[in-house]
Order: structure tokens, then C-alpha cells, then sequence
């Protein structure tokens, strides 16, 4: 991990995309910081292809985590805040989930994140 271009954020993920992180850091063995990147840059490439972002579930409980984030896609999130007006943690929880849900279905087909 080229730590030079990466920024330490804490960041706010739903206790469901949480337990998809570590869960797939350990199916894959590598640290929940480098699958929440992942499921970051996931979500941030289907928005620049035009995907909506999904909502959080009704009764979805945020848990706060710390990891490094690439600066590019900090700053994309950054600019994306400020063009759609809405908070910085709450769309960084959105983009992820929309990664999340894009990457179980690359991996295990549509019904994955039903």
C-alpha cells in the first residue's frame, strides 16, 4: 500500500457492509481497509457509469471505522458532496454500500445482495 497517495479518514459504514468487509477480508485474507477501498473505488466507477446510489435500510445502525482512502477517491467524494449538497459521511455510506452490492454481484451473482 503506497501510503504517499492515501489519506486516514474515519469513515461511517453500515453495520451490514461492516460485516460484508470483514467477511471478505477474511474469505480473501487481506485487511477490511483494503476491501472498504475497494468497495469505495466499486462504487465511485458505477456512479461515473451512471448508477443511482441505493439507500441505507430504514433501521440501519452506522459503526465507526478508521482505514487509509486513496486522495483521488477522497477528493471525488469531496466534489460529489459539494455538487449534490449532501453530507460528506452520509454519501461516503452510500457510495460504499453501492460498491458492496456491485462486487457480490460480480462475484456471486444478482440475487447476492437481495
Amino acid at each position: 500500500m503506497d501510503r504517499d497517495n492515501m489519506t486516514f479518514r474515519s469513515v461511517y459504514v453500515d453495520r451490514d457492509v461492516d460485516a460484508a468487509v470483514l467477511a471478505r477480508a477474511t474469505r480473501v485474507g487481506v485487511t477490511a481497509g483494503s476491501v472498504y477501498r475497494s468497495f469505495l473505488e466499486a462504487g465511485l466507477a458505477q456512479l461515473s457509469l451512471g448508477a443511482h446510489l441505493p439507500e441505507a435500510p430504514p433501521d440501519s445502525v452506522a459503526v465507526l471505522r478508521t482505514c487509509y482512502v486513496q486522495c483521488r477517491s477522497d477528493d471525488k467524494l469531496a466534489a460529489l458532496a459539494i455538487r449534490q449538497r449532501q453530507d460528506l459521511s452520509e454519501l461516503s455510506r452510500r457510495v460504499t454500500r453501492l460498491g458492496m452490492v456491485t462486487i457480490q454481484r460480480a462475484e456471486f451473482g444478482p440475487k447476492a445482495s437481495s
